[in-house]
């Protein structure tokens, strides 16, 4: 009864939230997040130098079954309108969790443990699937990475940079994460995923098929959004721990991804790649980004082409010189292109068929000739 009762106020809390926050998440424009990304990178210390400020008298050091816990002077880096507040660190291997205007025994040691070794295991997961291993830190405690947890973000559901360990949330998703491990139930909220993703999404992957929607140039990073969401579904089934969005698991929230990739391959008389890959909403779904879309294609990829192995294959070729940058935000083809020829050689077989066929895109003789080559 306690398990049922826990997941009736955690669905319930889940949707005050919504009614509350605004998701900082699927939400929030790329061109609005890079400016925030901007004016962090310019505050943020990458090094080894510990930014936490004075330690108080109230330190406490837990046992070496739990992690550590101080109570601390902390400048917070990616939340980037809180400044120095009192926070409390807790401490493991390789992530600090640093929650605002909270003392040591405000929470449980036990749980807290569990939290922390969670999201180790997360950043663990997409270092491992992606190979990134040597990012620099944008928030940094005794030599670790840092999860902050301010009263308030800044306005944002969620921040991060790209390519750089670190994220910022708000306490009321943190304590979703919290209250489900309090409650035995290894659930992490979506807005964790996300942002973390962007950590392991360098600037320099855009270059090989981001392309701008609508006709405006300033209108683009839809498929960073996309491998967002795709990674709270992708990996969380990998390390076994299932997602939160909203009240929604992560099946109802692949679901919703990749239901749309349906619509659109279920529909060849309505749609293709210039109405249907070129517009920020869905010419299907008016009120709806484009990145569920994208979302949906890497979700089914990574269902039907390899799975893990997929996955790590599309880090490694995303990274290959072979594959030469699209030269603009409108070069359509040199992108298709890409996208062919990284998803193929993820594969580790010619999609062409499906590239041509079931999406409907045009893919040029020498992206052909060159995956034959490479294969």
């Amino acid at each position: 009864m306690k398990n049922l009762t826990f997941l009736s106020k955690y669905f319930l809390f889940s949707i005050l939230i919504v009614l509350t926050l605004s998701c900082g998440s699927d939400d929030i424009n790329n061109a609005e997040i890079e400016e925030q990304n901007q004016n962090i990178d310019d505050n943020n210390n990458s090094g080894d130098d510990d930014s936490s400020g004075d330690n108080s008298d109230g330190s406490n050091s837990n046992t070496t079954t739990t992690v550590d816990s101080q109570l601390v002077n902390y400048n917070y880096r990616i939340a980037f309108c809180v400044g120095t507040r009192s926070s409390t660190a807790w401490i493991g291997e390789s992530i600090v969790v640093m929650i605002e205007g909270e003392n040591p025994s405000d929470r449980d040691p036990e749980v807290m443990t569990e939290t922390v070794r969670l999201l180790e295991e997360v950043y663990a997961g997409f270092e491992n699937i992606t190979g990134l291993t040597d990012l620099p830190n944008a928030a940094i405690f005794q030599g670790k990475t840092v999860i902050e947890i301010p009263q308030d973000n800044c306005g944002f559901g969620g921040l991060a940079n790209h390519g750089a360990l670190g994220i910022s949330t708000g306490v009321p998703f943190f304590n979703i994460l919290y209250n489900s491990l309090e409650n035995n139930f290894r659930i992490i909220p979506q807005v964790f995923m996300f942002e973390i993703n962007r950590n392991f999404w360098p600037e320099q992957f855009n270059n090989k098929f981001d392309w701008s929607m609508d006709n405006q140039i300033q209108n683009y990073g839809f498929w960073t959004v996309g491998m967002n969401n795709a990674q709270a579904v992708m990996l969380t089934e990998i390390l076994g721990i299932e997602l939160d969005y909203f009240g929604a698991n992560r099946i109802a929230f692949r679901n919703k991804m990749v239901d749309n990739l349906t619509t659109y391959i279920n529909n060849p008389d309505e749609y293709d790649f210039n109405f249907g890959w070129l517009q920020s909403l869905m010419p299907w779904a008016q009120n709806e980004s484009i990145n569920d879309l994208m979302s949906g294609l890497l979700i089914f990829s990574y269902e039907n082409f390899g799975e893990e192995r997929w996955l790590n294959n599309f880090y490694r070729y995303i990274q290959d010189p072979r594959i030469i940058d699209r030269s603009g935000m409108f070069a359509f083809q040199e992108c298709r292109d890409n996208i062919y020829k990284i998803w193929s050689l993820s594969a580790e077989t010619n999609l062409i068929d499906f590239f041509e066929t079931t999406l409907r895109w045009t893919i040029s003789q020498t992206a052909k000739d060159d995956i034959i080559d490479m294969l």
